[in-house]
């Protein structure tokens, strides 16, 4: 079993294993359902959506820009390599692999991806 954290800035890092899925934003409305917000004008109201992908030999994070189906006004950067952005549509559609210690840029906030390992002690390897 795994646990699956994101740290956002220098923020202490929030569990998000019973998430499946989530999108970090700057706007709260139900119809986003943004579980994380950052109180940001260069994010956009939706700006990135992430889900778990809790396979037991690859546990990893899968990331799109903006909510799926268009992309954010600021891309979203994997690891200062992979730009994801609102005019690569089909790049958006696919999503990006996010694993454990990789680091994506929202405009101007870094979010820590982590993956933990929970030992049958219920310990986790964080």
């Amino acid at each position: 079993m795994h646990e699956f954290y994101i740290q956002i800035d220098k923020l202490n890092p929030v569990e998000v294993t019973n998430l499946k899925a989530f999108r970090i934003g700057r706007i709260f409305t139900k119809e986003r359902e943004i579980k994380f917000i950052i109180n940001d004008r260069t994010i956009s109201a939706t700006h990135c959506t992430v889900s778990l992908v809790n396979d037991n030999k690859n546990p990893h994070f899968w990331i799109w820009d903006g909510d799926g189906k268009t992309g954010s006004k600021n891309k979203t950067v994997v690891n200062g390599l992979r730009s994801l952005d609102g005019s690569a549509v089909q790049e958006t559609d696919k999503g990006c692999p996010v694993y454990h210690g990789d680091f994506v840029n929202i405009a101007n906030h870094t979010v820590k991806f982590m993956v933990s390992k929970v030992t049958d002690e219920g310990n986790s390897t964080l």
